[in-house]
């Protein structure tokens, strides 16, 4: 057998060294996957648990003065529980008013403040 050193191609170890190169870059990809899993999970309750707090301030704009009171609910239409709780304070002349969000049994939490004055007839 005869070779001719002017022939062009990649010897056995070269190919070698290019599959290992890419296992790893391969390996190190498929262990982020799950993080990445993770991370959109958790963005997606936070913005359901937002979506929930700012949906119940909402429907209190249109109530009187008087008929915004503390109440608690548990939404369960999702994967996960989630707690809304409505709380207010009671100032002269408006009411702070305060939706939380509990979920992950009370693990991770957002509240949602909003302030209703208190107007003439009302």
């Amino acid at each position: 057998m005869n070779m001719d050193k002017d022939e062009n191609g990649f010897t056995l170890l070269e190919i070698l060294i290019s599959v290992a190169i890419l296992a790893v870059g391969l390996l190190a990809l498929s262990s982020m996957q799950g993080t990445f899993a993770e991370g959109n999970s958790q963005s997606r309750q936070l913005t359901r648990a937002m979506n929930l707090a700012s949906s119940e301030l909402e429907k209190l704009e249109d109530r009187n003065y008087t008929e915004i009171n503390p109440y608690c609910t548990i939404v369960r239409e999702y994967p996960r529980d989630y707690e809304v709780c409505v709380e207010n304070s009671i100032y002269s002349d408006y009411k702070q008013v305060n939706a939380t969000v509990n979920w992950n049994d009370g693990e991770n939490s957002i509240t949602l403040e909003w302030i209703k004055p208190r107007t003439f007839g009302n």
